[in-house]
């Protein structure tokens, strides 16, 4: 491989890691691997590649030669990435027959009258994860039966496959595994991540589904980026970050008052923690605020505890007496409510910052003495819900009637925007072809979410939260 021609097992090289498993090419880092379909490459015409160079068809010959000296069908240097295999006669034979059938059969859940969609609910019980799969379930079914009474996807009939996941988190990867080998899916939507984010997630990248819309607290979007999982917002990380923003664009200067960060010992937790702390050292770093200027904390006091064992009072007073005016509060509703009612009790009036998925809905419920300020981050507000997009979620549903709140608007969100990439995709579908008309999307409007935007190195739609300020007079917001 490579100018020097540097010798490696052909084991670390395998084609479908650049061409993908159908053959479609794979973009990825600024190379555009060559759809290796065999009607692509056949085609009786000249053939222009991204870089410019041109070639004619490939025959079985051509081709053999391309693989093992890579010189294309009219004789050019393939590019230094291309690696040259060494093969035997056989194998070289092989290879041709198996591309001259590679992406003639259509991917798993896809047929000439149906598309399977499977969509992961979670585990069983009572209380909030029971209420979410039901909801997904009312408002997916009612979206695929509109669907279907309108003609479906191109003549293709939407088809909804279940999958209720093991209560233990370690468990969940493995059995959904099983499941997709015996009811195979064309993608997954609306699908509960939360516990085993990165192994389902892992599991969709390896298998290559389109993941959509799914239900999460900490979307990922490292490198090497997982190209088939599509978020529709920055989770509990991204607010975090948001509420450090905020927060240090109205800290006093040039000498702010120091900052606490205060969580439970919750895994859960432990990311958004991670990208808060991360953003305030970037912020005290300098160059990374609003203003280009320095940010106003070095460190953050950082205090944490065993669950249900908060001491609120002695929490506010070892905080109060430290100086500190700043909190970032990253717990449930219950904890911040005690903390609220012992800083009233001493006379402490901080600006406490939450994340809003975690307050409690009592979270604008006066509590007796306190004057400061709650700032709070939301990944989507009712503000973000225009009419044309609710006329939509009531078309597109055939008006059934459906439960209020962020459930039933992020479902149905989830499976629109995999709906949008599949009618963008066009009749001849494949799964490849799905994940590049998804990442195409630039300032998509849903009418319910902020705008959604993609692309080859991005896969969270809608990045940054809205902060939600509250105080004695008025709620107040700003986009970030």
């Amino acid at each position: 491989m490579g100018e020097a021609g540097v010798e490696v097992p052909a084991t670390a090289l395998p084609c479908a890691s650049c061409h993908g498993a159908d053959g479609r090419g794979r973009p990825e880092g600024g190379v555009e691997p060559s759809d290796l379909t065999w009607d692509a490459l056949i085609r009786p015409y000249t053939v222009r590649t991204a870089t410019g160079r041109e070639r004619g068809p490939y025959t079985p010959r051509l081709l053999v030669r391309a693989i093992t000296m890579g010189l294309d069908a009219s004789g050019n240097r393939l590019d230094a990435v291309m690696p040259r295999y060494r093969l035997s006669r056989q194998d070289a034979d092989d290879l041709v027959a198996y591309l001259q059938k590679l992406g003639r059969d259509p991917d798993p859940g896809l047929a000439e009258d149906a598309l399977r969609v499977g969509v992961l609910l979670p585990p069983e019980g009572n209380g909030g994860p029971a209420a979410t799969a039901a909801t997904v379930r009312q408002v997916l079914t009612a979206y695929a039966a509109e669907t279907n009474r309108r003609g479906g996807i191109y003549g293709r009939r939407l088809e909804l496959a279940w999958l209720t996941l093991p209560a233990d988190p370690a468990a969940r990867a493995a059995a959904t595994e099983v499941w997709l080998d015996e009811q195979p899916v064309f993608a997954l939507a609306a699908s509960f991540l939360a516990g085993a984010d990165r192994e389902l997630a892992d599991l969709a990248e390896r298998r290559e589904i389109p993941l959509v819309g799914p239900f999460t607290f900490h979307p990922d979007e490292s490198f090497p980026l997982n190209r088939f999982v599509f978020h529709l917002h920055a989770g509990l990380p991204g607010q975090a970050r948001a509420l450090v923003a905020y927060a240090a664009r109205r800290a006093p200067s040039p000498a702010p008052p120091p900052a606490a960060l205060l969580l439970p010992e919750d895994p859960l937790l432990a990311p958004a923690a991670a990208a808060l702390a991360e953003r305030a050292a970037e912020h005290a770093a300098g160059g990374t605020g609003d203003d280009g200027g320095a940010g106003p904390w070095s460190s953050l006091r950082r205090l944490s505890w065993a669950p249900g064992r908060f001491d609120a009072a002695g929490t506010a007073a070892e905080l109060a007496e430290a100086g500190v005016e700043t909190v970032f509060l990253l717990a449930p509703g219950s904890e911040e409510r005690a903390l609220l009612a012992a800083a009233a009790a001493r006379g402490w009036a901080p600006s406490i910052h939450l994340l809003g998925p975690l307050a409690g809905g009592e979270v604008a419920e006066p509590v007796p003495g306190w004057r400061g300020r709650l700032v709070l981050a939301f990944p989507t507000l009712p503000q973000d819900r225009t009419p044309a997009g609710i006329e939509h979620l009531h078309e597109a549903t055939g008006g059934a009637e459906l439960p209020a709140g962020t459930t039933t608007v992020t479902a149905f969100a989830a499976l629109d925007l995999l709906v949008e990439g599949l009618e963008r995709a066009g009749r001849d579908l494949s799964r490849e072809r799905v994940v590049r008309a998804l990442e195409a999307l630039r300032d998509h409007r849903t009418g319910l979410l902020p705008p959604l935007t993609y692309g080859a190195n991005r896969r969270i739609g809608a990045r940054g939260a809205w902060i939600v300020e509250l105080d004695s007079r008025q709620p107040q917001s700003e986009p970030r």
